[in-house]
Parts: C-alpha cells; structure tokens; sequence
C-alpha cells in the first residue's frame, strides 16, 4: 500500500511512505547501490504488478528526482523507447536481459545512452556474452546485476560490473542492507564455499506468507534456524558462495534434470551454446519423447549456423551426455508478458525439425525402409533418411541398446550396440543387417608353451589405455631411494639379472597377434640399466623426472628400467620405473625383498644363492583367470555383482573449479594432512567399539562427506585389494590387483553408527566377491561410456598399507626420496589413507583439469571436522554431522553478510 504525503502552497510530492517497511529498505537500498540524488531520472516501465515497479516508481522522488513513465507502446518499441531515452535524459534504466539483448543489436554503441549511468538487469539469469556485449559498446556505464524474489519484496543482491566478469556465470552479487542469505543443503546444513545448496534470505523484506494458501505458506516461510525470532524464506534457487562473498545464480531446483544418470544444469548448457558467435539467443530444456528424458536446444542464428557445427562447438567444453540431441532453429524467442522466455510455448513446438545437415534422401530398399522405421520409434521422430547418421539425429548409448535390440526383434539376426556405433548410417547399418540374416582351489596349472599367451583381464584394460595419448605415462610405476653405504655394483647387477630370470613377468613385451593383444615372454632378458655420475641437484631433478615420465614401448622394450645416480662416492639416488601392467604395489614390495636377498648373498661372496623355484609363472595365472571366468563357479559372483549394480548407476556430482574436458585426462597434484595423535586414537577406539576396520570407518566418513558435498544419497567408489585370491599367487610379481565396487544408499535421517554398519555389510560382500574381474564386470554390465570420466566411479578410496619408506640392504641403507607422481591422477579423486606411527594421514591426489588446490585444501579440512563431529556422538544423524570449521561459519553467516548500515537508532531512517 503506498501512501504520498503532499504539503507547501504548490501541493508537490514532498515525501513518501511506504505502509511495507520491507519495501522501504528495498527503496534505500536502490538509493545507495545507484546514487540516486535530485538530478537522477529514473524509467519507469514495470507494469505495476510487479515488484521492481515500486522502487522505479518512488526512488528518485524520495530523493527529489524524476521518474519517467514509460508504457508498452514505448517500452517494447525499440525505436521509439531509443528515441525517448534520449529526449529524457535518462540516468538509471532497468531491463530484463532478453529485452537488452535485443536492444543491443539495435544500438551497437549509438549514441543512445549518453546520460546513462547504470542499467539493471534482472527477472531471469542474464548470460555472459549480454554483459560482453554492453560493454564493448558501452565502456562507461555500469552495469547491475540484481536477484531477488517478489517474496522477499524485490531485490535481495546487487552485482555491479565495471566490465565484463571473469566467471563465467555472472554473478548476482551480495546481499543488500538488512538482508541475509544463507545456502543450505537438502536437510539445512550451510554448504561450504564453492558448493551448491538451495538459496534462502531472512531479513526487512520478508513476506508473511501467501494470501489463503497456508500450506504453501508452511513450506516456504519457515522458521530461520540460525537466528532466533527470524523468518527464512526458501526461494527454491540453486546458487553457491563464491570466495569474495559473491553468490553464483545456478538456476531453478525444479530446472535441475537428470539425463542417463547425469545430473545436470541447463543453464551450463545454455551458456556454453551461447559462446558460439553465431548464436544470438539460446535456450536449452528437457523434453519427455517417449517416455524418456532428452535434452533440446532452441536457438536463435544470426546467420547460418551448422548442427554439426554447434554440436563440435559443445564438445568442446562439455561431456557427450550435456549435448543436446535435438537442435531446433526458431526465428524469435517467444516471451511472456513479463518479457520472459516462454519455456511452454518451446516445449510445445515440434522436434521434426530438428535435424542434421545431411540431405534427406528417402530409405530405398525394403530392409532400409524397416530400419528407417525402428530408428523413427527409438527416437521419436517423423521422418529419417537413409544418410542420416544415428547419433546426429537424437541417438545416444541408451537408444542404442533399444535399436539393438528392435533389430534382433525384427530381423532375427545378432546385432550389438557396437555395430550400431560402428555403422551409425541408416544405409550402413542396413547393409550390415542384410548381411547377418538368415570356485574350488586346486594349485593353478601351468599353462602349454607357446608362442605368446592371453592377457589377463586386468592388463588388456591397460593395454587399451595405453593406446591413449593421454595415458601414455600414467601407468608409470617409479620409486626413487636414496642409498647411502659400501655399494657393490656388481653384485647388484647380478641381483638384477637372476631377478630378471627368475620372474618371467619381467621380460615379458605385449603385441598385436591376428587383431588380438596377447603378451610374448623373451627367452632371456636383462633390465634396462643406466648409471650416471650427477653431483648438480638440477641436474639430478631432472634426470628424475626424465625417468620417471618415461613412455614404455610394450611391444620391444623391457619393461622394467632401473637407474643409479652417483653423487659421490657412498651417495647414490635408485630408481626403480615399472610399466603397471607388469606390476603392482605388492609386486614392489616382494621385488625389493628377493633383491635384497639376491644382492645379500652375492655382495657376501656366495656367488650360487638362489632363491626357492616358482611353481607357476603369471601367464599360467592369466590362463587359469580365463578359463574360470568360463565355469559355473563365476555364476555366484556374477549374480552378486549385477544385483549390487543394478538400476541406474549414480554419478557423484562433486563441484569442481573447471569444465570437465570431453577427454579423460590424467594431469594431477596431491595434498595431505594428518589427524592428530589425540584424533587418530580416539578414531581407533571407536573403530574397536564398532566393530569395524579402520578402512571401513574412514569409508563411511568419506562417503558423509561426499553426500554433504553433493547431497546425493546413492553414492558409488572405488577401492582396490591385492587380487590373489589364489594361494599360488601370494609371491608372484605381476599386475594382480582388483578393483572393487562400492555401492551406498542412504539417507541423511540414518544415523552414522546404523551407516557404519552397512558400510561394513558393504565392503565384507564385496570381498567375498572379489574373484570376479573388475575389468570383466565393466564389461558386463554394458555402462554407458563417457570419455571424459572413468567407467563406473570417479572417486577412488585406497587404505595404503604395503609401501616401505626404507629398505635394509647388505651395508647399505635405503631412505624412500620420492613415491608416487604427483603430477598423475587417475581418478577425479584418490583417497590415500596410511597409519603412519600414532597417526592418521589422508593424501588427496586430484585432476588438476577440474579441481583447484583450494577446494581440496577446505575439503582435507572439512574431512577432520567431519571427524571429529563423529567423535563427538556417533549416534547423530547423518544430515546433523558439522564439517565446518568455526572460521569458515563465521564467514558464511557473518562477513558474507555483513550488510548492516550504522543510523541514529533513536530516529527514522
């Protein structure tokens, strides 16, 4: 309700009251953001139904300047409203950013705006490219960002830009006076920094409800549980705090939609389809087509634009799963009467339209006719043409599957989705249609000699990875040692060599026989050995990291190097460089002991000491693995793992600092941190109470805190165990280690001692299942693959336990120099556990492609409060565990909102 008190002989306005005080804070506000004064003149073009149009109507007159009405007969002519910004001089001038974009395209830096000193935006996320835009055409004039809820009387934030932002979400700001905003999670925890939750405000501007809707009322203005004797309004906005107390705009909740597993964020979509210069407006939404969720792209072209061309553009940046299957060119957006992007008119239109650039030609044949039509009913479109490529048209993985699957149906031949990809045209495909019609533990044996033998489940994944430029070095396996004593070289090349005789695995080359890898044993062999005599420490970093990085050849090069740098007399620096499909950690650890024994005996003068004979050698194991995958002992463990992994796999959508690149990269770094003596005995005891192993405890605390990062309640990880789950086994050098699944879904009502429990469940089943191949289950399963992520989990969990920081040779003593390669990361993250003396150390190694050191940093901390939280009562609810330190509270609920202004408390503003 607005009340205009006049007084004086000419009866002007000489003030005004505002019956709301919520909207006079908000009308104060706008005063202090614009320096509003006398002189301002202010466009009035809201419909008065709307809440901005109170402070465009009575901010310059509280302050003695002019407002300017201007209705839709001006508003949405852009001549005309040009003409009249200019006639009227206009100061301050708010927009809703599809509206600017258009009048930009018409002004193009005109001399339009030459009294302009600020332009809102606001009513709907405004893109990165409108803001590059203004300023490229108007250096001078500031620019607002501004967010804020009907609800919460108007503007809540304001963001002013001087020029273009660096992020590339642009930010909406900060709170204004008198208001604050938190960020919580689903069950109304505070996100840390950099992490998404819902929006929600207290403060002046807070409505009491809705009129005769009580429910609804109940369900958004709640009682705020920060501050006693507050109200919170939840705005149902997704947004995070970003370092300088800015707040980033996400989007809707209700605009959050999962495709294949994926959550995903339209508007990331949205502004990376934007950034192509030939798009002028964009918009993408999620469309039901028969009964599945697909991703569609409306846009407007300022010219003629290529799907192929936009979709290469989008696979630039982003994951396949985030690109489009539809692209539909429209001439306009169409907007509702607010001047918004009608998302109903858009989802209404048709998606026939939507095609690739191929030129249709009609299916001829009858087999490509019958074709034609199954592809129409997978992807739901009207026409398709025999040119047409499958996965241009709409088709992904899934679809795929189906298509498949229709065709065995109908044709009664054997078709894989693997065909499908590598016959993506209707006309191939068709012709290719055509053209198909119509365990108990005995010793392990050894295996028949021969030429060459299979691989191992796991080292034919390797072998595949490292056809990949990207994972050409990050299956190095190196450690370096300093080596202090009396060396005696040759009889630690002598060592080197009856190693090297005695494990076949390490004369062993891997090689393409008839389209197959297979692995071929050399007769004799010796490891690559190189001294060098380096005093300069550079020198030395370098020839490290040259070794280090070493790209194997797997096919004629041996696969074990070792190097010796001689600093000086009784100063040495070992480096021992491993391919991993030869080896693994426990491999290390029983090379490095047989060495020492080897090197012992023969520096002792006892030049015919050999160690005991080897029952089998690794290939015997690869055989035996092969043939066991065949039997029906396998069948147990595979009904195990598929049910375990049934439905839709979960992806853990932590928040990173980067887009995720389309490839899978492998550019890493690594930081740790150690709970204290105190901390760490006191995690041991709750271990003993619970019955649980340390590994199974530090797992559950892993897997709270991912669910608090991402409140994702059906969590997936990786862990690894030796893999010889053979006796045979246990003092075989070889590439033996599994990797196993594990699987949680819970809620954040589940008390964590109850979640510790399953955990437990989880990970006993899973190592009663561990006969069955990591390698072979991705395999089976039929997971859609994404060239960007690791199959099946982006978050290792390793409890490290069999890495030897010393070694004791015979008058020598070795002290570890350098473990693993920090500069590699295999995984998104890599959970390092080790109990070192009274201690608990977590190292994380991370991608540095999506992840900054900072948020890694807050995550070791965020990890410790989680703990001691737990520490604390292992009965709280999952939802309740703090992982906030008490600094990082204090910024989020008091600097970041740090918006109060200082006035006689005695008297009226």
């Amino acid at each position: 309700a607005y009340v205009i008190y006049t007084s004086g002989s000419t009866g002007q306005p000489k003030g005004v009251m505002i019956e709301h005080e919520g909207m006079m804070n908000h009308l104060y506000a706008k005063i202090n953001t614009l320096n509003i004064t006398e002189n301002s003149k202010i466009v009035q073009n809201a419909s008065q139904c709307f809440d901005i149009s109170v402070w465009q109507f009575f901010a310059a007159l509280l302050e003695g300047g002019t407002t300017y009405v201007y209705g839709d007969e001006i508003a949405l002519d852009t001549h005309e409203l040009s003409r009249r910004l200019k006639k009227d001089r206009i100061t301050i001038l708010q927009l809703v950013p599809s509206h600017l974009d258009v009048l930009l395209n018409f002004w193009k830096g005109k001399d339009t705006l030459d009294d302009l000193e600020f332009c809102l935006v606001t009513g709907e996320a405004v893109k990165k490219t409108i803001v590059r835009r203004w300023f490229k055409y108007f250096p001078d004039i500031r620019l607002v960002n501004a967010y804020g809820p009907t609800e919460a009387s108007d503007d809540i934030t304001h963001y002013i830009m001087s020029d273009t932002p660096v992020q590339n979400l642009v930010p909406v700001g900060s709170p204004i006076q008198n208001f604050t905003l938190y960020i919580v999670d689903k069950t109304f925890n505070l996100c840390p920094l950099g992490i998404s939750g819902e929006l929600v405000a207290s403060g002046a501007g807070i409505g009491r409800g809705y009129l005769n809707r009580p429910e609804l009322t109940a369900e958004k203005f709640i009682t705020n549980p920060f501050k006693a004797g507050e109200r919170l309004y939840r705005t149902g906005d997704l947004g995070r705090w970003l370092p300088d107390g800015n707040i980033e705009f996400l989007g809707r909740i209700d605009h959050q939609v999962k495709i294949r597993g994926f959550r995903i964020e339209l508007g990331e979509i949205d502004y990376q389809l934007s950034q192509n210069p030939s798009i002028e407006e964009c918009v993408v939404l999620d469309k039901q087509i028969d009964g599945q969720t697909e991703l569609a792209a409306f846009f407007v072209s300022k010219e003629g634009v290529s799907i192929e061309g936009l979709r290469m553009h989008l696979s630039d940046t982003l994951p396949d799963y985030m690109i489009p299957s539809y692209f539909v060119e429209i001439e306009e957006m169409p907007l509702t009467s607010n001047g918004k992007i009608d998302r109903k008119v858009l989802l209404s239109l048709s998606l026939d339209s939507a095609r690739s650039d191929d030129e249709y030609i009609v299916p001829e044949t009858h087999t490509e006719i019958r074709v034609a039509q199954l592809w129409q009913k997978v992807l739901g479109l009207g026409q398709v043409g025999k040119m047409d490529n499958f996965f241009h048209i709409g088709g992904h993985s899934i679809k795929a599957i189906q298509l498949a699957n229709q065709i065995q149906k109908a044709f009664g031949c054997l078709m894989g989705v693997s065909d499908i990809f590598q016959n993506p045209v209707l006309k191939q495909l068709a012709g290719l249609v055509d053209s198909r019609s119509g365990t108990v533990f005995e010793h392990i044996p050894k295996t028949t000699e021969a030429a060459y033998y299979p691989l191992s489940n796991a080292q034919r994944r390797l072998w595949v990875l490292h056809q990949f430029e990207e994972a050409k070095t990050s299956y190095n396996m190196a450690r370096v040692f300093m080596l202090r004593g009396h060396f005696d070289m040759e009889a630690f090349k002598k060592a080197l060599s009856a190693l090297v005789s005695r494990h076949e695995i390490l004369r062993t080359n891997f090689k393409l026989v008839e389209g197959q890898a297979v692995q071929v044993i050399q007769a004799v062999g010796e490891p690559s050995f190189f001294l060098h005599q380096l005093s300069d420490n550079s020198a030395i970093e370098a020839l490290v990291k040259q070794e280090t990085s070493h790209e194997f050849d797997l096919e004629s090069e041996p696969l074990l190097r070792v190097t010796l740098i001689e600093k000086s007399i009784g100063d040495y620096i070992f480096l021992l460089n491993q391919h991993h499909i030869i080896s693994d950690g426990w491999s290390v650890d029983i090379l490095f002991t047989e060495l020492t024994s080897l090197y012992g005996a023969f520096a002792g003068g006892d030049t015919n000491f050999a160690l005991p004979a080897l029952s089998i050698q690794y290939k015997d194991y690869a055989a035996w693995q092969n043939g066991l995958l065949e039997s029906d002992q396998m069948e147990g463990h595979y009904n195990y793992w598929h049910h375990q992994l049934s439905g839709e796999l979960p992806v853990l959508d932590l928040p990173a600092d980067y887009p995720r690149p389309v490839l899978k990269t492998y550019n890493g770094s690594n930081t740790g941190s150690s709970l204290s003596k105190e901390t760490s005995k006191k995690l041991n005891e709750l271990c003993k109470q619970q019955d649980v192993t340390l590994f199974m405890m530090l797992t559950a605390l892993s897997k709270v805190i991912f669910y608090r990062y991402t409140s994702q309640n059906d969590i997936v990880v990786g862990t690894i165990n030796s893999g010889r789950v053979h006796p045979d086994l246990e003092q075989q050098l070889g590439f033996y280690v599994n990797t196993l699944v594990l699987r949680s879904q819970f809620k954040g009502e589940d008390n964590f001692d109850s979640f510790l429990q399953s955990t437990k469940a989880s990970i006993l089943d899973a190592f009663a299942h561990e006969l069955y191949p990591f390698d072979k289950l991705v395999e089976d399963l039929a997971v859609e693959r994404d060239t960007s992520r690791s199959p099946l989990f982006d978050v290792m969990l390793v409890m490290q336990n069999n890495e030897r920081s010393s070694i004791e040779f015979k008058d020598i003593k070795m002290q570890s120099f350098q473990g693993k390669d920090s500069r590699v990361s295999k995984f998104d993250l890599e959970f390092n556990f080790a109990e070192q003396g009274e201690q608990i150390h977590l190292n994380i190694n991370y991608n540095t492609d999506l992840f900054n050191s900072e948020r890694i940093g807050r995550l070791l901390v965020h990890f410790e409060e989680l703990t001691h939280s737990v520490l604390v009562d292992p009965s709280q609810k999952i939802s309740s565990l703090n992982i906030l330190p008490q600094a990082e509270k204090h910024q989020l609920l008091v600097e970041f909102n740090d918006t109060k202004v200082d006035y006689p408390q005695d008297k009226t503003i």
